[in-house]
């Protein structure tokens, strides 16, 4: 299995992965404040399994 993961902090990407295990990853407070009140945090990204088939997934909230 192939996991790939964009998070975006506003429009600007502010971390990815492309892992063959689960990922993990902590992207600092100050990174997130950067994008400013009303801005949207994404987490969003696709698995794919031995055959190639892929899962897309998505996470999506407004910042305070």
């Amino acid at each position: 299995m192939r996991i790939v993961v964009r998070v975006y902090a506003g429009p600007r990407k502010v971390d990815g992965k492309s892992q063959t295990y689960e990922p993990h990853g902590s992207v600092p407070a100050a990174t997130i404040r950067k994008a400013g009140s009303g801005s949207v945090f994404r987490v969003e990204g696709e698995t794919y399994d031995s055959e190639g088939r892929a899962t897309q997934f998505f996470l999506r909230c407004r910042l305070a």
